[in-house]
């Protein structure tokens, strides 16, 4: 393009007053942004981002004191919260911590002082569980969630009994944590079997879930922790407990592993072609145009 003599065209519109000299004056500003443009566009680097998990040590993590007040503890059974709740008591004395059990059942049941039975899919049962712990010795300020250790399956009953165990049960949990007048902050750690290569989408999902619940009310911070190995889990439900951020964890081989983004060249690290299953189905969302018909092609060409 001739520069000069597109500047020069602008001019003389100018002095045959086929353009006012404002209108001249920001058509020339809009050429020069435009030259400016062509030489820098060489110079420009694309930064990509992807999601990789990286090691965190907690002792380098900063944390609360210690852990005091009532702890509710959703679980399968007695015998998967006998250690969390020795390792809590043994932690903080035994004098100033309350450890409240939740099991599964038919209906909301109060089976002795610290025990409760609830079926997890009822809203009224967790708002009947909640009457009562605030009328004994007030709402928890800290809650565990230990019932999704199941790994992910692709059948339609199962993906059911594990929705209901899993989203609808932290789901009915948040709404009433939402109905109370809550001072400061209760914390939510929801515990689930996975690792960084085996993702379990039903699950993982929360962290999402937990993201948007923060900005609706900052005073419920959930945060979501995948497990290989539940033989670890009263030592890490008692470092856990402790730190104050609300990052999303995974615990491998001993590891614990936090979600970061890291820098992605997009030359070097970048697939040679992507990857998709024969025979596979894969939704396009927002694709009625042309560009949904241009990946749809590509896909069928892979």
């Amino acid at each position: 393009m001739d520069n000069n003599r597109t500047k020069r065209e602008i001019i003389q519109l100018v002095e045959s007053r086929r353009i006012t000299s404002e209108e001249g004056f920001q058509r020339l500003k809009e050429l020069r942004r435009k030259q400016a443009d062509v030489q820098t566009a060489g110079k420009r680097e694309r930064l990509f981002f992807s999601p990789v998990w990286q090691e965190s040590i907690p002792g380098s993590i900063e944390k609360s004191a210690s852990i005091a007040g009532n702890v509710l503890i959703f679980a399968d059974n007695k015998a998967s919260i006998a250690g969390i709740s020795e390792k809590l008591k043994g932690d903080s004395g035994g004098s100033n911590i309350r450890i409240v059990s939740v099991f599964a059942g038919e209906k909301y049941e109060k089976r002795d002082t610290d025990t409760f039975a609830i079926n997890p899919k009822s809203r009224d049962d967790y708002r009947s569980l909640f009457t009562t712990l605030r009328k004994d010795r007030g709402v928890p300020g800290h809650i565990l969630h230990l019932r999704s250790k199941d790994p992910f399956e692709s059948d339609e009953s199962l993906i059911k009994k594990q929705m209901g165990i899993s989203f609808f049960s932290v789901f009915h949990l948040c709404q009433e944590l939402l109905e109370q007048k809550i001072q400061g902050t209760i914390q939510i750690l929801y515990f689930y079997s996975g690792s960084t290569e085996k993702r379990q989408p039903l699950f993982s999902a929360l962290s999402g879930f937990f993201k948007a619940l923060r900005m609706e009310n900052p005073h419920v911070a959930g945060r979501t922790i995948a497990l290989s190995d539940w033989n670890e889990i009263p030592e890490i439900v008692s470092d856990e407990l402790k730190i104050l951020n609300r990052e999303d964890i995974c615990y491998r081989d001993g590891k614990r592993l936090t979600l970061r983004l890291a820098e992605f060249h997009l030359e070097t690290d970048a697939p040679k072609s992507m990857l998709f299953k024969q025979r596979g189905v894969y939704l396009i969302t927002g694709g009625a145009g042309g560009l949904g018909l241009a990946i749809s092609e590509h896909i069928v060409k892979q």
